[in-house]
């Protein structure tokens, strides 16, 4: 089990001490009970046998019988986010062993909340066998030692120290508990192996698992023959997880409902992460709780179920495993491999893929990200009208080869981050202010270059548009187009990304290059066709004209950086960044008044290292580095008349608003991404879906990802993304049923998507 979570119980178990300033426990010799909890009525144990008296030799079973005040709990033996389990310590002569405790199938906590847990409410009874030896007499003395932590709306540690007196006798006499005990042991968990009428499968994503690894597991179960299964109520998931063994932690457990036919099969899926180290192999798995139907009997049961957790070194090569979609609303596709389903894409094909991150790379080129550089790139071709054709070809594979590098070392970042167990995206590095703080910097500087403040004149760092096209700013052009283009999603780059994301290191480098490959490729194809070079004008004192305007357009970008910058660390990092940019400004004025080729060489180095000192100097002192506190507008909160009234998104919003009979629509979006930016002026902000919003009550969820946000990072991955922009459309009644909307939408896009979704819910209402 995850450290973290033993010492949250710890913690809750101490300040619920200190509060209720109860006595220290320290369990007496005699076997008189011993209180620890200020309200006695709250949990009452009482500790009964099976039997009110025992042959020598035989077995019998002794258990501790929870009452338990109404809108109180107590824990199971994996209480969930938050609790303690309850635990019973048994002291028996020699004449009798006592076997493991045996704990019923639990009910569920905290739906819809960031604090979920397992345990039992009422009453339960959590029961061991005994077994006695054949030199048994007299009486066999048991005293139990239990503990618990029962919670409502806080939660108070209690504990008792039991004592019960078992005859031995010339036979085993029932008690009159022994109905009770048959009534609990009916609701511990069997394992799958001994259950029949049900077929249990699971599989991993992958063949081996290594250490500090995260990877999904799912588990179905399917009914046989003429059975019929389907889940329990709402407090009790059909699939949970026991106690979590030392070498690996659940870091999410999904829940998929019964398939449309509501009587064949359910689905649960595992996210875990293996801890550093070597381990051994281990089982992973858990408790599926159903109703089954059979030969017309319906009756509640519980089923372990486990498979091979198989470990391999860090580094191993693994085979990884697609494993299909499932929802609420889809049955899983037939003949998967194992049974396994998961929440992801079905549609996985490394070749589909490969194609999707080609063609969306290329469809970057025309993305509002990469204009200002495609601008400079054009204003770079124009010069080569008079090269010959083998400079043409160079240039052009230097260009590539600027954003292929740039790609690959992107791939590196995520992998390294990956491997270290961050959870990243794609455009995740615009979510660290320090690093949009220096690109806003550098396309500052870029821009006043353009505008005339200075030119760089040293062979080996000459730019674009410099009258000496050098293959240096070639390189450039590349890197910098693809810095820029990182934070836009396009059509097919979405899905093939979030793919990669959750592939191993070699897939994930072959989908970045093949992205690179797509966004340099219409210039690669240029520049080995240069024939098309005499459709475009003479160089001429137009150029100039152009150079300023692309420098104004660089500044406009250098405004959307900063409004990034505003968003990410508040006034207070604007008005520092604004500080730096005009130091930088300052700072390129001296390397343009006194660098340049007419000044000395003296006075060029003087120029050249105060200008430098400069901008370094004030980078360290002004740059941005902290995040300012999220401001969301909140539920039922004041909305400007005619404007769309959105709260911060969270999957528990996102299920109460579904299942309380509203269709939901979530934007996922970022400050930096201006694809996202284009959508929402264009589309989701206009009239039209305004007024389709308001005519079918639709609730409007925006998941803010300009910062980091490991929760709406996890949930674009599970629906096959790996970045913003991304919409989703929930039909009311189905919150497991997300439907995700293309990257680049229109009015009607989003138009039909609500109302199919909204009539769809209404149909179903209507045939319930």
């Amino acid at each position: 089990m995850s450290m973290q979570r033993p010492l949250r119980f710890a913690l809750v178990a101490l300040v619920a001490v200190l509060v209720s300033a109860l006595p220290v426990f320290a369990p007496p010799a005699s076997a008189q009970v011993q209180e620890i909890q200020p309200d006695e009525n709250l949990v009452k144990p009482e500790l009964i046998a099976d039997v009110d008296a025992v042959k020598a030799g035989e077995p019998f079973r002794v258990g501790v019988h929870f009452t338990i005040q109404d809108e109180w709990h107590i824990y199971w033996t994996n209480p969930g986010d938050a609790g303690i389990p309850t635990e019973i310590n048994y002291d028996v002569p020699e004449t009798a062993m006592v076997g493991a405790t045996r704990y019923p199938a639990p009910i569920y906590f905290g739906a819809g909340s960031d604090l979920a847990g397992y345990g039992y409410e009422h009453e339960t009874l959590l029961q061991n066998p005994v077994m006695t030896t054949d030199a048994a007499s007299g009486d066999i003395a048991i005293e139990a030692t239990v503990s618990w932590l029962v919670c409502r709306e806080k939660c108070i540690p209690g504990g008792k120290r039991l004592s019960l007196t078992i005859p031995v006798g010339a036979a085993t006499k029932p008690s009159a508990h022994a109905t009770l005990f048959d009534k609990y042991a009916a609701q511990v968990p069997v394992p799958a192996e001994e259950f029949s009428g049900v077929q249990f499968t699971g599989l991993l994503d992958r063949s081996g698992v290594a250490p500090n690894t995260e990877f999904d597991a799912v588990f179905v179960a399917k009914a046989q023959g003429d059975a019929k299964i389907a889940p329990l109520n709402d407090k009790h998931r059909h699939f949970f997880t026991p106690q979590i063994p030392e070498n690996y932690e659940i870091l999410e457990a999904g829940q998929a409902a019964a398939n449309k036919t509501g009587d064949s099969e359910i689905a649960a899926t595992l996210k875990a992460r293996t801890y550093p180290g070597e381990a051994a192999d281990e089982k992973i798995g858990g408790v599926f709780q159903f109703n089954l139907t059979q030969n017309g009997e319906t009756k509640p049961v519980s089923v372990e179920y486990y498979i091979s957790l198989p470990r391999v070194a860090e580094g191993a090569e693994v085979e990884m495993i697609v494993l299909p979609a499932v929802t609420a609303s889809q049955p899983p596709a037939s003949g998967a491999a194992g049974g396994g389903y998961l929440t992801t894409p079905a549609t996985t094909s490394l070749g589909l893929m490969l194609l999707f991150a080609l063609v969306g790379g290329l469809i970057l080129n025309i993305m509002p990200c990469v204009l200002p550089v495609i601008s400079i790139k054009i204003l770079s071709l124009v010069k080569q009208t008079e090269m010959s054709a083998g400079e043409i070809r160079r240039h052009g594979l230097v260009y590539s080869a600027g954003v292929l590098a740039s790609f690959l070392a992107l791939a590196t970042l995520v992998v390294v981050l990956k491997s270290g167990g961050e959870a990243v995206g794609w455009g995740f590095q615009f979510q660290s202010p320090i690093f949009v703080s220096i690109l806003a910097a550098i396309v500052f500087t870029f821009g006043l270059s353009l505008l005339g403040v200075y030119e760089i004149t040293a062979p080996t760092v000459k730019t674009a548009h410099e009258d000496g096209e050098s293959y240096s700013a070639s390189f450039n052009n590349g890197v910098f187009a693809t810095v820029l283009a990182t934070p836009c999603t396009a059509p097919f780059l979405g899905a093939s990304l979030g793919f990669a994301f959750t592939q191993p290191a070699a897939v994930t480098y072959l989908i970045f290059t093949t992205v690179g490959l797509g966004l340099a490729l219409p210039f690669l194809i240029l520049a080995f066709v240069p024939g098309w070079t005499r459709f475009l004008p003479k160089p001429g004192n137009w150029m100039v004209t152009f150079k300023v305007l692309m420098g104004f357009l660089l500044m406009a970008t250098v405004v959307w950086l900063m409004d990034i910058i505003g968003k990410q660390t508040g006034i207070a990092g604007v008005t520092r960044m604004l500080g730096y940019l005009g130091l930088l400004g300052f700072a390129s004025w001296v390397y343009g008044h006194w660098g340049n080729i007419m000044r000395g060489t003296r006075t060029r180095w003087i120029a050249t290292i105060a200008a430098a000192w400069i901008a370094l100097a004030g980078g360290f002192a002004l740059v941005p580095t902290t995040l300012a506190a999220p401001s969301t507008m909140a539920a039922g909160e004041d909305v400007p008349e005619g404007e769309i009234a959105w709260e911060p998104f969270s999957e528990a919003r996102v299920a109460e608003l579904a299942g309380g009979g509203q269709t939901v629509f979530v934007d996922f979006t970022a400050a930096w991404c201006l694809t996202c930016k284009v959508n929402e002026k264009a589309v989701i902000n206009t009239d039209p879906v305004k007024a389709v919003l308001d005519e079918l009550n639709v609730a409007t969820l925006k998941g803010d990802w300009t910062n980091k946000d490991p929760a709406i990072t996890d949930f674009l991955r599970r629906h096959g993304r790996a970045g913003v922009p991304m919409y989703v459309v929930i039909p009311a009644g189905r919150p497991d049923d997300a439907r995700v909307l293309p990257e680049v939408i229109t009015k009607d896009i989003v138009i039909n998507a609500l109302r199919n979704a909204h009539g769809g819910a209404m149909a179903s209402a209507e045939a319930m």
